[in-house]
């Protein structure tokens, strides 16, 4: 196994009874009904669901029909419109069932082949690319789409940013890329599925926050990734200058996602640091997550920067190969708290405990 550089790849309604009485009695309860309705409608202006849902004061509201009231931790009770959940709620863990395009989504607009995004402030709403979506300019938005190929803001020397992209689904529904699903520097990725890549998450400059996101890997033969096959990383720097030597990238922020590799020949869930890709990687904070497979499942090389941390993260029993963390003898430099390994069912959910994790040298 090993652990270097990979190829650089790369309406809803209230039911109400009907009023009975005089006409001034049906005023009255006409203007209280209409009073109720515009309150509720402060609620259905604020919503963050990554399906079809507004929050709401479910108090006040009775669901009928398709409608239904569901909870979540940040945003409380919400209206929801069909099948689907609210941002990660439904999920413990991130699974195709809330991440990605919601499967509710109209889409807008079908682009065949690769897209450029050159345009500042663009927003790319229920759209299909079937190739690479290439950013191009600053402050790209990129939500309830579908990317068949790679999101990347590297052209030559050029990072372009920031960019956001939100309950998008990247890759193909089959086949193997090889390149990462998403890259290289100053975006935030938010409920992303990655699927068919077999690299999913890749930083080569500063500021990744990549939350509530799903990647299961792919892995392909030395005939389409020579030497040796695909290197698989659910995340991974690669801080290199153009001279090949090691640049500093900093500010990860890795909470609340899911890497599964653990059907395939697959290198790290996270491969963070390590020499290989550039050292001077640093300022990371990785909490919360579920890693599942690899040789080494997570490898947390420290290089530079302050003390990381990482903190409440969930290694599946027996996924790796030879060990569930490597951190390259850099330990005294990073936080370890909470860390565990567990079993899992399908939809990742945890079924057991198996022993706490700390960091390995």
């Amino acid at each position: 196994m090993k652990k270097g550089t990979q190829k650089m790849e790369q309406s809803a309604h209230t039911s109400l009874a009907k009023p009975r009485g005089n006409s001034r009695y049906n005023l009255i309860v006409s203007l209280l009904v209409g009073a109720a309705v515009a309150g509720a409608g402060l609620y259905l202006l604020v919503s963050r669901a990554a399906g079809p849902f507004v929050t709401v004061n479910a108090a006040q509201l009775t669901p009928s029909g398709s409608a239904s009231i569901v909870t979540d931790p940040t945003v409380g009770s919400a209206l929801a419109f069909g099948s689907g959940s609210v941002g990660t709620a439904t999920c413990t863990y991130p699974n195709p069932d809330c991440t990605g395009i919601p499967a509710t989504t109209v889409v807008s607009k079908t682009v065949q082949g690769d897209f450029n995004a050159t345009t500042a402030g663009q927003v790319i709403d229920g759209w299909h690319i079937t190739g690479n979506l290439n950013i191009q300019a600053s402050n790209v938005t990129v939500k309830n789409s579908q990317i068949d190929g790679t999101i990347d803001n590297e052209t030559g020397p050029t990072h372009y940013g920031p960019f956001t992209v939100a309950d998008t689904t990247i890759g193909p529904a089959s086949g193997c890329v090889s390149l990462p699903g998403i890259g290289e520097s100053n975006y935030t990725a938010t409920r992303v599925l990655i699927r068919g890549h077999d690299d999913g998450f890749r930083m080569s400059g500063n500021d990744v926050t990549v939350t509530d996101s799903y990647a299961h890997l792919c892995w392909n033969p030395p005939s389409i990734a020579p030497p040796d096959g695909s290197h698989s990383d659910g995340f991974q720097n690669y801080c290199k200058d153009s001279s090949g030597g090691s640049s500093v990238c900093i500010n990860l922020t890795f909470n609340h996602n899911t890497i599964d590799e653990h059907d395939i020949a697959g290198n790290s869930a996270v491969n963070a640091g390590s020499n290989a890709d550039g050292s001077k990687f640093g300022t990371v904070t990785m909490n919360d997550n579920l890693f599942w497979g690899g040789g080494y499942t997570v490898v947390t090389q420290w290089g530079s920067g302050p003390i990381w941390t990482i903190h409440n993260n969930r290694f599946v029993d027996k996924g790796w190969q030879y060990a569930p963390v490597d951190a390259e003898g850099t330990c005294a430099n990073q936080d370890w708290a909470g860390n565990s390994i567990v079993t899992v069912d399908a939809k990742y959910n945890i079924t057991s405990t198996v022993r706490a994790q700390g960091c390995i040298q």
